[in-house]
């Protein structure tokens, strides 16, 4: 895939980014939408800093799409509560990661919180892997800031982890890897929730057989 998207000795901010956007869902299925471009503000002298606001449209960019315009339209689908199409924006190895082990995704702030979204950094001239920075503000003026890890696929640009910061330092989380799609669980106590859903069903079901 709730998330309020490592070495795994994270700081209490780090856990937050964490715990604020994933939650517990199952593998979804793909999407076919009509393509979009996504709104994008450009200011020049701040190298491409697109601000992001909650819209009523629930359709995916077109392959064309920049990565920080689908990083855009991620974090407004997560806003605007569409969890299930906003998982058409991660890998194809990250939605099979994710939806392996029922992660969760849902908004990183709430509806009222101002989203903007950096300029991408690319690993090669090829423009194939890149970093995208983002910045989420409350009201309250609490803020968090993220790097978005993306990859290009013949779909267009896609998310396949993020990058938050704790007491060590950055700390990376893959959403392609399994090993660490189980650690984020285990550290927003998805597992925990599960293992007691899990003994609430086996004591009801023994409750049943006695009667």
């Amino acid at each position: 895939m709730p998330i309020r998207i490592l070495n795994y000795s994270v700081c209490a901010f780090a856990i937050c980014a964490v715990a604020a956007f994933v939650g517990g869902c199952g593998k979804s299925e793909t999407k076919k939408a009509p393509a979009e471009q996504s709104q994008t503000s450009v200011d020049s002298n701040q190298k491409q800093v697109a601000s992001v606001q909650p819209q009523k449209d629930n359709q995916l960019p077109d392959a064309g799409a920049t990565a920080a315009q689908v990083c855009e339209r991620f974090m407004v689908l997560l806003q605007n509560g569409e969890r299930t199409i906003a998982e058409e924006l991660l890998t194809r190895k990250a939605l099979t990661a994710t939806g392996q082990l029922d992660l969760q995704l849902e908004s990183m702030g709430s509806v009222d919180a101002k989203v903007k979204i950096g300029e991408p950094l690319y690993a090669t001239s090829r423009a194939k892997v890149a970093q995208v920075p983002c910045s989420i503000k409350e009201k309250n003026g609490d803020q968090q800031e993220l790097t978005w890890l993306m990859r290009r696929q013949d779909s267009g640009w896609r998310i396949s982890g993020l990058i938050v910061e704790s007491s060590n330092g950055p700390e990376l989380l893959s959403l392609e890897n399994l090993q660490d799609v189980a650690a984020i669980k285990r550290q927003t106590g998805q597992d925990e929730l599960e293992t007691e859903s899990s003994q609430i069903r086996l004591t009801s079901a023994e409750e049943e057989v006695v009667e």
